[in-house]
């Protein structure tokens, strides 16, 4: 750091001392005011940065790495949607012929004691990270990494990479591209370009797409060539499942539409096991629809049909023929399977 009033200093050093005391005083604020920054320094460029994205049926990652040499450093989250589970990335390793081995620390954001490392291998191949071997209880395999613009990077944004782009989900992904919102199928051919008043695309099932209308202000559904299948008049809307959708009526309960539009079960449930943007949570699954009623949740099938009773406090979605239920806050939580029998930590 440079002072402006350099030369002043050195003049004032020759003053009598008690004239050198009182210019000190008299000037000791307009002194702090006038420090300034020296940004002469030279930037660091042999470090590159890169950023990478990707997502899958459960899991949501995105890190920044740094690269110098033959070493890289980085950091980034992983979201494991089971159990809802943040973990903040600590990377670092060396990388020769665009083969890089890296040890990766993962530590729990809501339980910073609960911390695991697993070592990968990258390989770079063009605007793509592939992960070889990945070997996880919560995914494994290899697996394709987009690499996208830094957020807030002094870099010049690279025209030929997405700022933005989710995990592909039943062969698409939705992916941002200077402002613009677009849907790719898996060989990331453009399938449509939102309008600019369009925005929110989440997943697409069953050759379905929920988006926002900012005019509207409301939901509506495309299909996966941008056709309108249902107009943006919905406070809340899911994509088909079963072949059903869900939406918020005007009263604010949920209810199911078909794929026609026309309203098959009514909105009277005051709540649905969904959690947004989850493929493996949808409202209907093995056939049945958890739902709220008077306080009290229980589970329908496709025909509206109330199949097992409204009496828990929780429920969770299906799978596999099982769901975890709360029945009251001293039993605590137990497997049933379709029928409402309990098969698991029975009360």
């Amino acid at each position: 750091m440079h002072l402006r009033l350099k030369n002043k200093q050195l003049k004032i050093f020759f003053l009598p001392v008690v004239l050198e005391l009182v210019l000190s005083l008299c000037f000791a604020c307009d002194f702090r005011e006038r420090i300034v920054i020296d940004n002469t320094q030279k930037q660091d460029t042999t470090r590159v940065e890169k950023c990478y994205k990707f997502g899958l049926d459960g899991i949501e990652e995105e890190f920044t790495l740094f690269i110098r040499g033959n070493t890289c450093t980085g950091s980034g989250s992983r979201f494991i949607q089971e159990g809802m589970a943040l973990y903040r990335l600590a990377i670092k390793g060396s990388i020769e012929n665009d083969i890089a081995n890296v040890q990766i620390t993962a530590s729990n954001e809501r339980k910073p004691t609960e911390q695991y490392i697993h070592n990968e291998t990258w390989t770079f191949e063009g605007k793509k990270l592939y992960i070889r071997n990945r070997e996880l209880e919560s995914v494994k395999g290899n697996f394709e990494a987009f690499q996208i613009n830094c957020k807030g990077s002094a870099a010049e944004k690279d025209s030929q990479l997405y700022d933005d782009i989710d995990g592909f989900y039943n062969g698409f992904a939705v992916a941002l591209k200077d402002t613009n919102l677009m849907l790719l199928n898996r060989n990331e051919e453009v399938k449509f370009v939102l309008p600019s008043r369009f925005s929110g695309l989440e997943i697409v099932n069953e050759n379905s797409i929920v988006y926002y209308d900012s005019e509207a202000t409301k939901y509506g559904m495309l299909d996966t060539n941008g056709t309108i299948l249902i107009q943006a008049v919905y406070e809340q809307l899911h994509c088909f499942n079963n072949g059903l959708a869900a939406f918020i009526g005007d009263e604010g309960k949920w209810g199911f539409l078909d794929r026609n539009g026309r309203i098959v079960i009514e909105p009277q449930f005051m709540g649905m096991t969904i959690t947004d943007k989850i493929p493996n949570r949808h409202p209907f699954n093995d056939g049945l629809a958890g739902v709220m009623k008077d306080g009290k949740w229980g589970y329908i099938n496709t025909k509206g049909e109330t199949v097992i009773p409204f009496e828990y406090t929780y429920t969770s979605p299906f799978k596999d023929g099982e769901a975890r239920v709360n029945h009251s806050s001293s039993e605590g939580w137990y497997v049933i399977d379709t029928s409402g029998r309990c098969i698991r930590d029975c009360p």
